[in-house]
């Protein structure tokens, strides 16, 4: 057997239940009992360390010089005998018998004795129970015994079923500040803010107290259509209101805004109950725009827009939630263009920006603070450059960011980190090959460092940043390493400056098809040998390993994808109705 010397504290699974086993065990043969239990009559023997170890009461009890303590004896005087046995039980079980006839006995036996445990397993049944015809008679029992998690589990459930509550009496009840509280919440759960705009009209309506203004103004008007916004100014609480008429000259500022360039966010521009999901563009000359998302928590797609325009090239990223779209446009005749569009998910608008100066082909695009970068490439003449343009997101502007690249490249990665760029790989204008080369560029001091290079050389690959590591995926590698069909990930740790090489995938362009996800990577379409066109895999960084993750619909082919990260309400009625049925 090997020598080990290092120690380590395992720990048993079924200690714990075990024990409490053998102290049920004991008590029903009275073995080692050392104490006596009394109320209305009925004596339980029981043991003082269990009472002691479950039981802030008795803790305090058995530790003192109290008369019982010496008596080995206690009667619980107002606790009922069926309640104190429920506890007991509890005590040597970790299980009670809970309905809604004796939640209140059990309970006060509960918070008498201290027995935090009981008390929290009776919020668990009361949650369970939890519903709108009874919310109130529960809270009430809530407040009585202090029981936090029933009222936020109750709070949750308003943010929830908003719509539902609205058509309680609770709601016609609530005061201005409370519902206030419900309309600021990020978490709540309508259709759309005319919905909710109308809810909170029906509630005020009849109500002789002022105090309107401050719930209208969590209401999101930005997130409102113009034709809705212009609907509202005639409505009778926008009349009444001077913060709601305020609110709605804003969105509609927010609206030209949006049509200039970046528009100002704010707390009325946000979108509500989101989590970040993977977004996807579909397009290449064959076939035009489409926009898709994909709701991890329903496993569904949704298709969110679509457009007749085609192009030959694209890159894409994210910044304030919108996404920015880098083309090149083949308008015939072998013209070739820039194009620059944005998405923006409020909306579910795309709008077209202005283009880089310089038409680029395969360059690497990223966003960093509040610009997008746009890195070499080719132009219309295959002239490989080293120029770098920067577009000043909130003001709509190109301009010329020197110095350019240490070499020119095409088909280079990158990919931001901590306010620097992450450069890598690509085909240099010196050998036309693919490189192995690794920079950072500071965008603030406008230098690049080099860093390590990379193992294998490539190009139309991908970059992802995980915790302290990038990781490079994909691509096509030269032919002295046999990348025909396999190239392996390579993993660079920024503290270190080193390289590790990892599990391989197929070799072929894999631009926008790998992106980070709750903490593995994704992959589109047929990046393995065991993968299709319609599959997206997840890869492990812990294993180093990939598994199959979910299948896109038939008809949604991701060979021509690449994917960012938005946060989207799938909630919104806009992206609800857009599902994509899959019919296999």
């Amino acid at each position: 057997m090997a020598s080990d010397t290092k120690k380590r504290r395992m720990r048993s699974q079924i200690y714990g239940s075990e024990l409490i086993k053998s102290y049920a065990q004991m008590r029903e043969n009275e073995e080692l009992t050392d104490f006596v239990v009394s109320t209305e009559g009925q004596s339980f023997k029981v043991h003082k360390t269990l009472l002691a170890a479950s039981s802030d009461y008795f803790r305090a009890m058995l530790q003192g010089v109290m008369r019982e303590t010496k008596e080995e004896r206690v009667d619980l005087k107002g606790l009922t005998a069926a309640s104190l046995c429920q506890t007991l039980d509890f005590l040597y079980s970790g299980e009670m018998d809970l309905d809604f006839d004796n939640l209140i006995e059990v309970l006060n036996a509960a918070s008498h004795l201290q027995v935090n445990a009981a008390l929290e397993l009776c919020s668990d049944f009361m949650t369970t129970l939890l519903n709108f015809s009874n919310a109130e008679e529960l809270l009430h029992v809530a407040d009585t015994y202090s029981l936090d998690r029933v009222v936020k589990c109750y709070e949750a459930k308003v943010l929830k079923h908003f719509e539902e509550f609205s058509n309680t009496e609770m709601f016609t009840r609530l005061t201005g500040t409370q519902l206030a509280r419900f309309v600021a919440d990020n978490q709540l759960r309508v259709r759309s803010e005319m919905v909710l705009f109308d809810i909170i009209a029906r509630w005020y309506s009849g109500k002789k107290e002022d105090g309107v203004d401050g719930i209208i103004t969590y209401v999101r008007f930005g997130l409102l259509s113009e034709q809705q916004l212009t609907q509202l100014h005639n409505h009778w609480l926008v009349r009444k209101s001077a913060t709601a008429a305020l609110c709605i000259q804003r969105a509609l500022q927010f609206h030209r805004d949006s049509a200039r360039g970046h528009p100002k966010l704010s707390e009325q521009t946000q979108l509500r109950c989101t989590q970040n999901s993977l977004v996807m563009v579909h397009q290449d000359s064959l076939r035009p725009l489409e926009i898709t998302a994909y709701d991890g928590k329903e496993g569904r797609f949704y298709q969110l827009l679509t457009d007749l325009s085609s192009c030959r090239d694209t890159r894409i990223c994210s910044f304030d939630n919108m996404m920015y779209m880098c083309r090149v446009v083949d308008c015939g005749g072998g013209t070739l263009m820039n194009s620059l569009l944005r998405f923006d998910l409020r909306h579910l608008r795309l709008q077209e920006l202005t283009p880089c100066s310089r038409l680029r082909l395969d360059p690497a695009v990223v966003c960093c603070g509040k610009k997008l970068f746009v890195f070499g490439g080719v132009d219309d003449n295959y002239s490989i450059l080293d120029s770098v343009e920067g577009y000043d997101i909130e003001a709509n502007r190109w301009t010329n960011f020197a110095p350019g690249l240490p070499q020119a490249t095409h088909s280079l990665a990158a990919v931001e980190h901590n306010g620097c760029i992450y450069l890598c790989g690509g085909v240099s204008a010196t050998d036309r090959q693919p490189t192995t080369s690794m920079y950072k560029f500071d965008p603030e001091a406008r230098t690049y460092t080099q860093q390590s290079p990379m193992q294998c050389p490539r190009r139309l690959h991908e970059m992802s940043v995980l915790q302290d590591c990038i990781y490079v995926l994909g691509g096509i590698g030269s032919h002295t390493f046999n990348q025909n069909t396999q190239i392996p990930i390579e993993a660079f740790c920024i503290s270190s400056n080193q390289w590790s090489i990892l599990t391989g995938t197929l070799a072929g362009r894999s631009v926008g098809h790998y992106m980070s996800y709750e903490g593995e990577i994704v992959s589109l379409g047929r990046e393995h040998n065991g993968a299709t066109e319609e599959d997206i895999w997840l890869y492990s960084l812990q294993s180093d390993t990939w598994r199959s993750f979910i299948k896109a619909p038939r008809r949604m082919t991701l060979a021509s994808a690449a994917c960012t990260k938005l946060d989207v309400n799938f909630f919104d009625e806009k992206i609800a109705q857009r599902i994509i049925s899959d019919k296999r």
